[in-house]
Protein backbone atom coordinates (compact mmCIF):
# COMPACT_ATOMS: atom_id res chain seq x y z
CA UNK A 1 0.00 0.00 0.00
CA UNK A 2 2.86 2.32 0.87
CA UNK A 3 4.46 1.57 -2.55
CA UNK A 4 1.20 2.48 -4.30
CA UNK A 5 0.94 5.76 -2.38
CA UNK A 6 4.58 6.54 -3.22
CA UNK A 7 3.94 5.81 -6.90
CA UNK A 8 0.83 8.03 -6.97
CA UNK A 9 2.76 10.81 -5.24
CA UNK A 10 5.60 10.49 -7.76
CA UNK A 11 3.08 10.47 -10.64
CA UNK A 12 1.52 13.72 -9.42
CA UNK A 13 4.93 15.29 -8.88
CA UNK A 14 6.03 14.43 -12.43
CA UNK A 15 2.82 15.74 -13.96
CA UNK A 16 2.96 18.93 -11.87
CA UNK A 17 6.51 19.42 -13.15
CA UNK A 18 5.49 18.80 -16.78
CA UNK A 19 2.79 21.44 -16.39
CA UNK A 20 5.34 24.13 -15.53
CA UNK A 21 7.56 26.14 -17.87
CA UNK A 22 10.52 23.99 -16.80
CA UNK A 23 8.50 20.86 -17.62
CA UNK A 24 7.56 22.29 -21.00
CA UNK A 25 11.23 23.04 -21.65
CA UNK A 26 12.17 19.45 -20.67
CA UNK A 27 9.52 17.91 -22.95
CA UNK A 28 10.42 20.10 -25.91
CA UNK A 29 14.16 19.49 -25.40
CA UNK A 30 13.53 15.73 -25.36
CA UNK A 31 11.40 15.98 -28.53
CA UNK A 32 14.13 18.08 -30.16
CA UNK A 33 16.78 15.42 -29.48
CA UNK A 34 14.51 12.63 -30.75
CA UNK A 35 13.47 14.53 -33.92
CA UNK A 36 17.11 15.43 -34.62
CA UNK A 37 18.17 11.75 -34.40
CA UNK A 38 15.40 10.74 -36.83
CA UNK A 39 16.31 13.62 -39.15
CA UNK A 40 19.97 12.55 -39.18
CA UNK A 41 19.00 8.95 -40.02
CA UNK A 42 16.74 10.08 -42.86
CA UNK A 43 19.29 12.47 -44.37
CA UNK A 44 21.96 9.74 -44.28
CA UNK A 45 19.62 7.33 -46.07
CA UNK A 46 18.50 9.91 -48.64
CA UNK A 47 22.11 10.73 -49.56
CA UNK A 48 22.52 7.04 -50.51
CA UNK A 49 19.48 6.45 -52.72
CA UNK A 50 17.57 9.80 -53.23
CA UNK A 51 14.14 8.24 -52.61
CA UNK A 52 11.24 10.72 -52.78
CA UNK A 53 9.31 9.31 -49.82
CA UNK A 54 12.39 9.84 -47.63
CA UNK A 55 12.61 13.43 -48.88
CA UNK A 56 9.07 14.08 -47.61
CA UNK A 57 9.99 12.56 -44.24
CA UNK A 58 13.09 14.78 -44.08
CA UNK A 59 10.98 17.90 -44.71
CA UNK A 60 8.45 16.75 -42.08
CA UNK A 61 10.99 16.14 -39.32
CA UNK A 62 12.91 19.28 -40.27
CA UNK A 63 9.71 21.25 -39.64
CA UNK A 64 9.27 19.49 -36.29
CA UNK A 65 12.88 20.25 -35.36
CA UNK A 66 12.46 23.94 -36.29
CA UNK A 67 9.26 24.12 -34.26
CA UNK A 68 10.94 22.57 -31.22
CA UNK A 69 13.94 24.88 -31.58
CA UNK A 70 11.60 27.89 -31.64
CA UNK A 71 9.69 26.76 -28.53
CA UNK A 72 12.86 25.69 -26.69
CA UNK A 73 14.54 29.06 -27.27
CA UNK A 74 11.39 30.96 -26.26
CA UNK A 75 10.96 28.90 -23.09
CA UNK A 76 14.64 29.34 -22.25
CA UNK A 77 14.24 33.12 -22.49
CA UNK A 78 11.11 32.97 -20.34
CA UNK A 79 12.88 30.94 -17.66
CA UNK A 80 16.45 32.22 -17.67
CA UNK A 81 16.45 35.74 -19.18
CA UNK A 82 14.55 39.00 -19.29
CA UNK A 83 11.60 38.59 -21.67
CA UNK A 84 10.82 42.26 -22.20
CA UNK A 85 12.82 42.29 -25.44
CA UNK A 86 10.77 39.36 -26.79
CA UNK A 87 7.38 40.50 -25.56
CA UNK A 88 6.34 41.64 -29.05
CA UNK A 89 7.13 38.18 -30.42
CA UNK A 90 5.29 36.13 -27.80
CA UNK A 91 1.77 36.37 -29.36
CA UNK A 92 3.05 34.75 -32.56
CA UNK A 93 4.78 31.76 -30.95
CA UNK A 94 1.66 29.52 -30.57
CA UNK A 95 0.68 30.21 -34.20
CA UNK A 96 4.16 29.38 -35.51
CA UNK A 97 4.37 26.29 -33.31
CA UNK A 98 1.01 24.86 -34.37
CA UNK A 99 1.53 25.95 -37.99
CA UNK A 100 4.89 24.17 -38.21
CA UNK A 101 3.41 21.08 -36.53
CA UNK A 102 0.53 20.89 -39.05
CA UNK A 103 2.93 21.49 -41.95
CA UNK A 104 5.09 18.63 -40.61
CA UNK A 105 1.99 16.42 -40.27
CA UNK A 106 1.02 17.12 -43.88
CA UNK A 107 4.43 15.94 -45.08
CA UNK A 108 4.66 13.09 -42.55
CA UNK A 109 1.25 11.63 -43.40
CA UNK A 110 1.90 11.88 -47.12
CA UNK A 111 5.35 10.34 -46.78
CA UNK A 112 3.72 7.22 -45.33
CA UNK A 113 0.90 7.42 -47.92
CA UNK A 114 3.40 7.71 -50.78
CA UNK A 115 3.02 4.02 -51.83
CA UNK A 116 -0.73 4.62 -52.29
CA UNK A 117 -0.18 7.49 -54.75
CA UNK A 118 3.04 6.15 -56.28
CA UNK A 119 1.34 5.50 -59.62
CA UNK A 120 -0.28 8.95 -59.67
CA UNK A 121 2.40 11.38 -58.48
CA UNK A 122 0.65 14.38 -60.02
CA UNK A 123 -2.42 13.85 -57.85
CA UNK A 124 -0.15 13.26 -54.86
CA UNK A 125 1.61 16.63 -55.31
CA UNK A 126 -1.67 18.44 -55.94
CA UNK A 127 -3.06 17.12 -52.68
CA UNK A 128 0.00 18.30 -50.72
CA UNK A 129 -0.12 21.78 -52.29
CA UNK A 130 -3.84 22.12 -51.54
CA UNK A 131 -3.27 21.20 -47.89
CA UNK A 132 -0.33 23.60 -47.57
CA UNK A 133 -2.43 26.37 -49.14
CA UNK A 134 -5.24 25.56 -46.68
CA UNK A 135 -2.71 25.72 -43.81
CA UNK A 136 -1.45 29.13 -44.96
CA UNK A 137 -5.06 30.33 -45.04
CA UNK A 138 -5.63 29.11 -41.46
CA UNK A 139 -2.47 30.86 -40.24
CA UNK A 140 -3.53 34.10 -41.94
CA UNK A 141 -6.96 33.96 -40.31
CA UNK A 142 -5.34 33.19 -36.96
CA UNK A 143 -3.12 36.26 -37.26
CA UNK A 144 -6.16 38.41 -37.86
CA UNK A 145 -7.76 37.15 -34.64
CA UNK A 146 -6.32 38.70 -31.49
CA UNK A 147 -3.69 36.35 -30.09
CA UNK A 148 -1.75 36.72 -26.92
CA UNK A 149 0.40 34.61 -24.67
CA UNK A 150 -0.57 34.53 -21.07
CA UNK A 151 2.89 34.97 -19.59
CA UNK A 152 1.52 35.16 -16.05
CA UNK A 153 0.63 31.45 -16.24
CA UNK A 154 3.20 28.69 -16.26
CA UNK A 155 2.62 27.59 -19.85
CA UNK A 156 2.02 28.92 -23.34
CA UNK A 157 -1.70 29.33 -24.02
CA UNK A 158 -3.90 30.98 -26.61
CA UNK A 159 -5.79 33.88 -25.12
CA UNK A 160 -8.49 33.24 -27.72
CA UNK A 161 -9.26 29.49 -27.80
CA UNK A 162 -11.22 29.68 -31.06
CA UNK A 163 -7.92 29.76 -32.96
CA UNK A 164 -6.59 26.86 -30.89
CA UNK A 165 -9.74 24.87 -31.76
CA UNK A 166 -9.27 25.62 -35.48
CA UNK A 167 -5.72 24.23 -35.36
CA UNK A 168 -6.78 21.12 -33.41
CA UNK A 169 -9.67 20.41 -35.82
CA UNK A 170 -7.22 20.71 -38.73
CA UNK A 171 -4.86 18.18 -37.09
CA UNK A 172 -7.76 15.84 -36.37
CA UNK A 173 -9.07 15.91 -39.95
CA UNK A 174 -5.60 15.40 -41.43
CA UNK A 175 -4.76 12.45 -39.16
CA UNK A 176 -8.22 10.88 -39.50
CA UNK A 177 -8.00 11.08 -43.31
CA UNK A 178 -4.56 9.44 -43.24
CA UNK A 179 -5.75 6.59 -41.00
CA UNK A 180 -8.73 5.91 -43.29
CA UNK A 181 -6.48 5.91 -46.40
CA UNK A 182 -3.98 3.51 -44.80
CA UNK A 183 -6.81 1.18 -43.73
CA UNK A 184 -8.26 1.20 -47.26
CA UNK A 185 -4.89 0.53 -48.93
CA UNK A 186 -3.13 -1.66 -46.35
CA UNK A 187 -1.77 -3.96 -49.07
CA UNK A 188 0.14 -1.07 -50.67
CA UNK A 189 1.71 0.34 -47.50
CA UNK A 190 3.91 -2.65 -46.69
CA UNK A 191 4.81 -4.90 -43.80
CA UNK A 192 4.82 -2.16 -41.11
CA UNK A 193 1.25 -0.97 -41.69
CA UNK A 194 0.05 -1.83 -38.18
CA UNK A 195 2.92 0.09 -36.56
CA UNK A 196 2.23 3.14 -38.73
CA UNK A 197 -1.49 2.97 -37.91
CA UNK A 198 -0.72 2.71 -34.18
CA UNK A 199 1.49 5.81 -34.34
CA UNK A 200 -1.14 7.88 -36.17
CA UNK A 201 -3.94 6.70 -33.85
CA UNK A 202 -1.93 7.70 -30.77
CA UNK A 203 -1.17 11.06 -32.39
CA UNK A 204 -4.88 11.46 -33.23
CA UNK A 205 -5.74 11.24 -29.52
CA UNK A 206 -3.92 14.55 -28.92
CA UNK A 207 -6.29 16.82 -30.93
CA UNK A 208 -9.31 14.80 -29.73
CA UNK A 209 -8.42 15.31 -26.05
CA UNK A 210 -7.49 18.96 -26.65
CA UNK A 211 -10.84 19.59 -28.35
CA UNK A 212 -12.72 17.92 -25.48
CA UNK A 213 -10.75 19.98 -22.97
CA UNK A 214 -11.34 23.23 -24.87
CA UNK A 215 -15.02 22.76 -25.72
CA UNK A 216 -16.26 21.23 -22.46
CA UNK A 217 -13.76 22.44 -19.85
CA UNK A 218 -12.40 25.69 -21.35
CA UNK A 219 -8.98 23.99 -21.34
CA UNK A 220 -8.92 23.81 -17.53
CA UNK A 221 -8.99 20.03 -17.00
CA UNK A 222 -5.63 19.01 -15.52
CA UNK A 223 -6.44 15.32 -15.94
CA UNK A 224 -6.82 15.69 -19.71
CA UNK A 225 -3.58 17.67 -19.86
CA UNK A 226 -1.83 14.92 -17.94
CA UNK A 227 -3.15 12.27 -20.34
CA UNK A 228 -1.80 14.20 -23.33
CA UNK A 229 1.77 14.58 -22.03
CA UNK A 230 3.22 11.20 -23.17
CA UNK A 231 1.16 10.77 -26.37
CA UNK A 232 3.25 12.82 -28.87
CA UNK A 233 6.42 11.23 -27.51
CA UNK A 234 4.98 7.70 -27.84
CA UNK A 235 3.79 8.41 -31.39
CA UNK A 236 7.23 9.74 -32.30
CA UNK A 237 8.89 6.63 -30.85
CA UNK A 238 6.63 4.45 -33.01
CA UNK A 239 7.48 6.49 -36.12
CA UNK A 240 11.16 6.20 -35.21
CA UNK A 241 10.76 2.41 -34.83
CA UNK A 242 9.11 2.09 -38.27
CA UNK A 243 11.78 4.23 -39.94
CA UNK A 244 14.57 2.32 -38.19
CA UNK A 245 13.12 -1.08 -39.14
CA UNK A 246 12.73 0.03 -42.77
CA UNK A 247 16.31 1.25 -42.92
CA UNK A 248 17.63 -1.89 -41.20
CA UNK A 249 15.61 -4.12 -43.55
CA UNK A 250 16.90 -2.24 -46.54
CA UNK A 251 20.47 -2.36 -45.27
CA UNK A 252 20.13 -6.11 -44.72
CA UNK A 253 18.64 -6.63 -48.18
CA UNK A 254 21.38 -4.53 -49.78
CA UNK A 255 24.03 -6.54 -47.95
CA UNK A 256 22.44 -9.83 -48.99
CA UNK A 257 22.09 -8.56 -52.56
CA UNK A 258 25.74 -7.54 -52.61
CA UNK A 259 26.81 -10.97 -51.32
CA UNK A 260 24.54 -12.69 -53.85
CA UNK A 261 25.97 -10.58 -56.68
CA UNK A 262 29.50 -11.50 -55.64
CA UNK A 263 28.60 -15.19 -55.47
CA UNK A 264 26.87 -14.99 -58.85
CA UNK A 265 29.91 -13.27 -60.36
CA UNK A 266 32.24 -15.94 -58.97
CA UNK A 267 29.91 -18.72 -60.17
CA UNK A 268 29.68 -17.09 -63.60
CA UNK A 269 33.47 -16.87 -63.86
CA UNK A 270 33.83 -20.51 -62.75
CA UNK A 271 31.25 -21.63 -65.33
CA UNK A 272 33.07 -19.67 -67.99
CA UNK A 273 36.39 -21.26 -67.04
CA UNK A 274 34.75 -24.68 -66.94
CA UNK A 275 33.21 -24.24 -70.39
CA UNK A 276 36.49 -22.98 -71.83
CA UNK A 277 38.36 -25.90 -70.24
CA UNK A 278 35.88 -28.46 -71.56
CA UNK A 279 35.95 -26.90 -75.03
CA UNK A 280 39.75 -26.74 -75.20
CA UNK A 281 40.24 -30.28 -73.83
CA UNK A 282 37.58 -31.70 -76.15
CA UNK A 283 39.15 -30.04 -79.19
CA UNK A 284 42.60 -31.24 -78.16
CA UNK A 285 41.32 -34.82 -77.71
CA UNK A 286 39.76 -34.91 -81.15
CA UNK A 287 43.04 -35.05 -83.12
CA UNK A 288 44.77 -37.90 -81.26
CA UNK A 289 41.50 -39.83 -81.06
CA UNK A 290 41.05 -39.54 -84.83
CA UNK A 291 44.53 -40.94 -85.33
CA UNK A 292 43.84 -43.78 -82.87
CA UNK A 293 40.66 -44.73 -84.71
CA UNK A 294 42.46 -44.56 -88.06
CA UNK A 295 45.22 -46.96 -86.99
CA UNK A 296 42.75 -49.32 -85.32
CA UNK A 297 40.77 -49.56 -88.55
CA UNK A 298 44.00 -50.19 -90.48
CA UNK A 299 44.96 -52.96 -88.05
CA UNK A 300 41.51 -54.54 -88.30
CA UNK A 301 41.76 -54.57 -92.10
CA UNK A 302 45.16 -56.30 -91.87
CA UNK A 303 47.06 -53.44 -93.51
CA UNK A 304 50.06 -54.08 -91.22
CA UNK A 305 49.94 -57.84 -91.39
CA UNK A 306 47.62 -60.68 -90.54
CA UNK A 307 46.11 -60.67 -87.02
CA UNK A 308 44.76 -63.54 -84.97
CA UNK A 309 41.13 -63.89 -83.91
CA UNK A 310 42.03 -62.99 -80.34
CA UNK A 311 43.83 -59.85 -81.51
CA UNK A 312 40.86 -58.99 -83.72
CA UNK A 313 38.44 -59.30 -80.79
CA UNK A 314 40.68 -57.09 -78.67
CA UNK A 315 40.95 -54.45 -81.41
CA UNK A 316 37.18 -54.56 -81.92
CA UNK A 317 36.66 -53.74 -78.21
CA UNK A 318 39.23 -50.92 -78.45
CA UNK A 319 37.51 -49.63 -81.60
CA UNK A 320 34.08 -49.65 -79.94
CA UNK A 321 35.43 -47.82 -76.89
CA UNK A 322 37.15 -45.23 -79.09
CA UNK A 323 33.86 -44.69 -80.92
CA UNK A 324 32.14 -44.26 -77.56
CA UNK A 325 34.81 -41.76 -76.48
CA UNK A 326 34.45 -39.89 -79.77
CA UNK A 327 30.67 -39.75 -79.27
CA UNK A 328 31.18 -38.39 -75.75
CA UNK A 329 33.52 -35.65 -77.00
CA UNK A 330 31.07 -34.65 -79.73
CA UNK A 331 28.23 -34.53 -77.19
CA UNK A 332 30.30 -32.40 -74.80
CA UNK A 333 31.21 -29.94 -77.57
CA UNK A 334 27.63 -29.79 -78.79
CA UNK A 335 26.29 -29.20 -75.27
CA UNK A 336 28.93 -26.55 -74.56
CA UNK A 337 27.87 -24.61 -77.68
CA UNK A 338 24.21 -24.86 -76.71
CA UNK A 339 24.88 -23.71 -73.14
CA UNK A 340 27.03 -20.80 -74.32
CA UNK A 341 24.25 -19.87 -76.79
CA UNK A 342 26.69 -20.08 -79.68
CA UNK A 343 24.44 -22.37 -81.71
CA UNK A 344 22.36 -20.69 -84.41
CA UNK A 345 19.06 -21.90 -85.81
CA UNK A 346 18.86 -22.23 -89.58
CA UNK A 347 15.09 -22.26 -89.90
CA UNK A 348 13.30 -23.55 -92.96
CA UNK A 349 10.06 -25.29 -93.85
CA UNK A 350 10.39 -29.09 -93.93
CA UNK A 351 8.08 -32.07 -94.30
CA UNK A 352 7.91 -33.67 -90.85
CA UNK A 353 7.11 -37.20 -92.12
CA UNK A 354 10.09 -37.22 -94.48
CA UNK A 355 12.45 -35.85 -91.81
CA UNK A 356 11.45 -38.54 -89.30
CA UNK A 357 11.55 -41.24 -91.99
CA UNK A 358 15.11 -40.29 -92.99
CA UNK A 359 16.22 -40.18 -89.33
CA UNK A 360 15.00 -43.66 -88.41
CA UNK A 361 17.64 -46.36 -88.65
CA UNK A 362 15.47 -49.38 -89.44
CA UNK A 363 18.46 -51.72 -89.51
CA UNK A 364 19.09 -51.01 -85.79
CA UNK A 365 15.50 -51.96 -84.99
CA UNK A 366 15.69 -55.12 -87.13
CA UNK A 367 18.55 -56.48 -85.05
CA UNK A 368 16.21 -56.58 -82.01
CA UNK A 369 13.12 -57.39 -84.14
CA UNK A 370 11.53 -54.12 -83.03
CA UNK A 371 8.64 -52.80 -85.11
CA UNK A 372 8.89 -49.10 -86.04
CA UNK A 373 5.77 -47.16 -87.12
CA UNK A 374 5.88 -43.67 -88.56
CA UNK A 375 2.24 -42.57 -88.16
CA UNK A 376 2.90 -38.89 -88.98
CA UNK A 377 0.75 -37.41 -91.73
CA UNK A 378 2.68 -36.89 -94.97
CA UNK A 379 1.09 -33.45 -95.38
CA UNK A 380 2.42 -31.83 -92.20
CA UNK A 381 5.03 -29.15 -92.82
CA UNK A 382 6.86 -27.37 -89.99
CA UNK A 383 9.33 -24.52 -89.64
CA UNK A 384 12.50 -25.75 -87.82
CA UNK A 385 16.25 -26.19 -87.99
CA UNK A 386 16.36 -29.48 -89.93
CA UNK A 387 19.77 -30.68 -88.69
CA UNK A 388 19.03 -29.99 -85.04
CA UNK A 389 15.59 -31.60 -85.10
CA UNK A 390 17.20 -34.56 -86.85
CA UNK A 391 19.66 -34.78 -83.94
CA UNK A 392 16.73 -34.78 -81.49
CA UNK A 393 14.93 -37.59 -83.36
CA UNK A 394 18.08 -39.71 -83.62
CA UNK A 395 18.82 -39.35 -79.89
CA UNK A 396 15.26 -40.24 -78.85
CA UNK A 397 15.06 -43.11 -81.36
CA UNK A 398 18.39 -44.61 -80.27
CA UNK A 399 17.27 -44.40 -76.63
CA UNK A 400 14.03 -46.18 -77.50
CA UNK A 401 16.00 -48.93 -79.28
CA UNK A 402 18.31 -49.40 -76.26
CA UNK A 403 15.52 -49.81 -73.72
CA UNK A 404 12.94 -51.74 -75.77
CA UNK A 405 12.92 -55.53 -75.63
CA UNK A 406 12.87 -57.80 -78.70
CA UNK A 407 9.61 -57.76 -80.66
CA UNK A 408 8.75 -54.43 -79.07
CA UNK A 409 7.34 -51.41 -80.89
CA UNK A 410 8.30 -47.72 -81.44
CA UNK A 411 5.67 -45.30 -82.75
CA UNK A 412 6.10 -41.74 -84.11
CA UNK A 413 3.01 -39.49 -84.13
CA UNK A 414 2.36 -35.78 -84.64
CA UNK A 415 -0.49 -33.30 -84.23
CA UNK A 416 -0.90 -29.67 -85.30
CA UNK A 417 -3.02 -26.60 -84.53
CA UNK A 418 -2.76 -22.88 -85.22
CA UNK A 419 -0.37 -22.16 -82.32
CA UNK A 420 1.60 -25.37 -81.71
CA UNK A 421 2.67 -28.60 -83.34
CA UNK A 422 3.54 -31.75 -81.37
CA UNK A 423 5.81 -34.72 -81.98
CA UNK A 424 5.60 -37.90 -79.87
CA UNK A 425 7.97 -40.87 -79.72
CA UNK A 426 6.45 -43.84 -77.89
CA UNK A 427 8.07 -47.19 -77.13
CA UNK A 428 7.02 -50.39 -75.36
CA UNK A 429 10.29 -50.69 -73.50
CA UNK A 430 11.27 -51.27 -69.87
CA UNK A 431 10.05 -47.85 -68.75
CA UNK A 432 11.50 -45.36 -66.26
CA UNK A 433 10.79 -45.23 -62.50
CA UNK A 434 8.62 -42.22 -61.60
CA UNK A 435 11.24 -40.87 -59.16
CA UNK A 436 13.90 -40.92 -61.90
CA UNK A 437 11.95 -38.92 -64.51
CA UNK A 438 12.78 -35.44 -63.04
CA UNK A 439 16.50 -36.32 -63.28
CA UNK A 440 16.42 -37.49 -66.91
CA UNK A 441 17.66 -34.15 -68.25
CA UNK A 442 20.58 -33.82 -65.80
CA UNK A 443 24.07 -34.11 -67.22
CA UNK A 444 25.57 -37.62 -67.19
CA UNK A 445 22.50 -39.08 -65.51
CA UNK A 446 21.83 -42.75 -66.23
CA UNK A 447 18.64 -44.52 -65.12
CA UNK A 448 20.57 -47.76 -64.61
CA UNK A 449 23.41 -48.04 -62.12
CA UNK A 450 26.77 -47.51 -63.82
CA UNK A 451 28.03 -50.86 -62.50
CA UNK A 452 25.08 -52.91 -63.72
CA UNK A 453 23.72 -51.10 -66.78
CA UNK A 454 23.73 -52.97 -70.08
CA UNK A 455 23.00 -50.07 -72.45
CA UNK A 456 25.99 -47.85 -73.11
CA UNK A 457 25.59 -44.09 -73.27
CA UNK A 458 27.17 -40.77 -72.38
CA UNK A 459 24.32 -39.43 -70.26
CA UNK A 460 24.27 -36.24 -72.35
CA UNK A 461 21.85 -37.19 -75.15
CA UNK A 462 18.65 -36.09 -73.38
CA UNK A 463 20.33 -32.91 -72.09
CA UNK A 464 21.19 -31.98 -75.69
CA UNK A 465 17.66 -32.87 -76.82
CA UNK A 466 16.14 -30.55 -74.23
CA UNK A 467 18.53 -27.70 -75.12
CA UNK A 468 17.67 -27.98 -78.82
CA UNK A 469 13.93 -28.07 -78.08
CA UNK A 470 14.25 -24.98 -75.85
CA UNK A 471 16.31 -23.26 -78.57
CA UNK A 472 13.18 -23.59 -80.72
CA UNK A 473 11.11 -22.11 -77.83
CA UNK A 474 9.58 -25.55 -77.35
CA UNK A 475 9.00 -27.89 -74.41
CA UNK A 476 9.61 -31.59 -73.76
CA UNK A 477 7.68 -33.89 -71.41
CA UNK A 478 8.04 -37.56 -70.43
CA UNK A 479 5.42 -40.18 -69.48
CA UNK A 480 6.57 -43.62 -68.42
CA UNK A 481 5.50 -46.79 -66.59
CA UNK A 482 7.73 -49.66 -65.58
CA UNK A 483 7.55 -52.52 -68.15
CA UNK A 484 4.93 -50.61 -70.15
CA UNK A 485 7.07 -48.16 -72.07
CA UNK A 486 7.98 -44.49 -72.34
CA UNK A 487 6.59 -41.58 -74.35
CA UNK A 488 8.52 -38.39 -75.12
CA UNK A 489 6.25 -35.49 -76.10
CA UNK A 490 7.75 -32.47 -77.85
CA UNK A 491 5.78 -29.28 -78.39
CA UNK A 492 6.92 -26.40 -80.64
CA UNK A 493 5.30 -23.04 -81.46
CA UNK A 494 4.29 -22.50 -85.08
CA UNK A 495 5.83 -19.01 -84.99
CA UNK A 496 9.28 -18.82 -83.41
CA UNK A 497 11.01 -15.77 -81.96
CA UNK A 498 14.69 -16.61 -81.65
CA UNK A 499 18.02 -15.02 -80.83
CA UNK A 500 20.71 -15.77 -83.38
CA UNK A 501 23.26 -13.22 -82.22
CA UNK A 502 26.09 -14.09 -79.90
CA UNK A 503 25.81 -10.81 -78.01
CA UNK A 504 22.16 -11.59 -77.13
CA UNK A 505 20.95 -8.19 -78.30
CA UNK A 506 19.41 -8.71 -81.73
CA UNK A 507 16.06 -10.53 -81.98
CA UNK A 508 14.22 -11.49 -85.13
CA UNK A 509 10.88 -13.17 -85.65
CA UNK A 510 10.30 -15.96 -88.11
CA UNK A 511 7.56 -15.57 -90.66
CA UNK A 512 4.19 -17.25 -90.06
CA UNK A 513 3.36 -20.28 -92.12
CA UNK A 514 0.33 -22.46 -92.72
CA UNK A 515 0.37 -26.08 -91.60
CA UNK A 516 -1.04 -28.41 -94.19
CA UNK A 517 -3.43 -30.88 -92.62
Amino acid sequence: MAYLESFIALFHTVNDFLGTLNGELFKNSLDLVLFTIVLYMLISEWLKNKRKDILYLIAAFLSLVLGRILITISLSFLIFRDISSLKWFMPFIPVFDHGLEIFALILLTHAFMYPIFKENIKKFHQQIFILIYFLALIISISELIWLNTDISNTSFQFKNYSVFIIFEITKFLLLFYTIIMILCFKNKIGRYTNHILSAFIIYLLVPIINLINSVFFNYTSKLLRVIIHPLPFLATLLFLRVIFLKLVDKATLQQELSITKQKYKVAEELNKLKDEFVSVVSHELRTPLTNIKLYISLLLRGEFGKISNQQKDTLTIVNNESNRLSSLIEDILSLAKLEQKKEKLLLKKINLFQLVESSIYYNLAKEKKIKVRNDISKKIEVFVDENKLNQVIINLFSNAIKFTHEKGEIIFTAAVNTQYWNLSIKDTGIGIPKDKIPQLFNKFFQVENHLTRKAAGTGLGLVIVKKIVELHNGTIAVDSDINKGTTFRLQFPTTITINNNNDNTKLFKSRDFQLKK
